[in-house]
């Protein structure tokens, strides 16, 4: 490769049909023994195995607004026997007092609720500790988090399954056609954004009643997911679109590697008290602008990594685990070019 050439290969093209997006966010590759390496599986099928988790899901989340539904009638029974001087049972009064005590956190500030405010008070200090009690926070929080494995799972797997499906069906990879990404993004965000506002809307309003909104909380967030997916591909089909995507590319190609990354930086330097000690300190202003730098950060740190590497090296721990044997990582050096040498046009 030339010197011209190595240069322009860095560039972002300024002319692209649908079917050369591969490639443009996925270092994935369409070949029939990459695509065997994952499944052969037809994509219907993933889309359907991919469906039912989802329904599981869907399902468990009806069970939980049932129960809600029933734990308010039950409330207002009691409230109404109670005031109509009528028995009520211990078990209605047990039910309808926790649900009183969930509608009163939901709608009190936490620094406003005792309990809350004890809660967040033991955490601070045990933030700011040191690392052993630091250390027993975060193993709490991953103990809670092992009751809804399965849940966290179904919905990974879910995912996964249906992603797997588009990419077979080169939806991921921008080869569909433009009337495709027109209706997806229509349909993901008019369906995922919607319902998603409008609980937005009504938390933020205090609503504590039962909602049925929530019911449908991964199949709306999928449909967002799939809107952007739409509007990033229909943005790659015109040269402004393309400029403005580029820099992504870099991180695009190193995913694994930038989340473990920004994990890690922010557990173990930027909140730990024996790093920056931020926790509890920034409101969430704060907070947003931290991580716009994290990310405009990263973004940079990504696109200067690429220029010598292959891939991100996790990435490359990753593929060379699957494929058994050491994949490429650096990049091949380019050869000098002879002085007064021409370069190729």
């Amino acid at each position: 490769m030339t010197h011209t050439t190595a240069h322009a290969a860095e560039k972002p093209p300024k002319t692209i049909t649908p079917a050369q997006n591969t490639g443009q966010f996925t270092a994935l590759t369409t070949s029939p023994e990459r695509a065997c390496a994952y499944t052969t599986m037809k994509p219907k099928w993933l889309l359907a195995i991919g469906g039912v988790f989802l329904a599981v899901l869907l399902i468990y989340s009806y069970s939980g607004y049932r129960e809600d539904v029933g734990n308010k009638a039950t409330y207002e029974r009691v409230a109404a026997a109670t005031a109509a001087h009528r028995p009520v049972t211990a078990d209605d009064k047990k039910v309808a007092q926790e649900y009183r005590d969930h509608v009163v956190r939901f709608v009190t500030p936490p620094l406003k609720h005792p309990e809350q405010l004890k809660k967040i008070r033991k955490v601070q200090a045990a933030y700011a500790s040191g690392f052993a009690g630091y250390w027993n926070v975060q193993f709490e929080q991953w103990q809670k988090l092992w009751g809804w494995f399965w849940v966290i799972e179904a919905e990974i797997v879910g995912t996964m399954l249906i992603g797997m499906a588009l990419f077979r069906w080169g939806i991921i990879q921008g080869q569909a056609s433009t009337r495709t990404y027109l209706a997806l993004l229509v349909v993901g965000y008019g369906f995922g954004l919607t319902l998603r506002g409008e609980t937005a809307t009504l938390w933020a309003n205090n609503v504590a009643d039962p909602l049925w909104q929530p019911v449908l909380y991964d199949w709306t967030r999928l449909a967002v997911t799939i809107g952007h997916l739409a509007l990033i591909q229909l943005a790659l089909r015109h040269p402004a679109g393309r400029r403005l995507l580029y820099p992504f590319r870099a991180a695009g190609k190193m995913p694994l590697t930038v989340y473990l990354f920004t994990s890690l930086l922010m557990m173990w330097f930027v909140f730990a008290p024996w790093g920056l000690g931020l926790f509890g300190r920034l409101g969430f202003a704060s907070l947003m602008g931290l991580a716009a730098g994290v990310v405009a950060l990263e973004l940079v740190a990504a696109n200067l990594w690429l220029l010598r590497y292959e891939t991100g090296p996790l990435e490359w721990l990753w593929k060379s685990l699957a494929y058994g044997r050491r994949m490429a990582f650096r990049k091949p050096a380019e050869p000098e070019i002879p002085a007064g040498a021409v370069p190729a046009e």
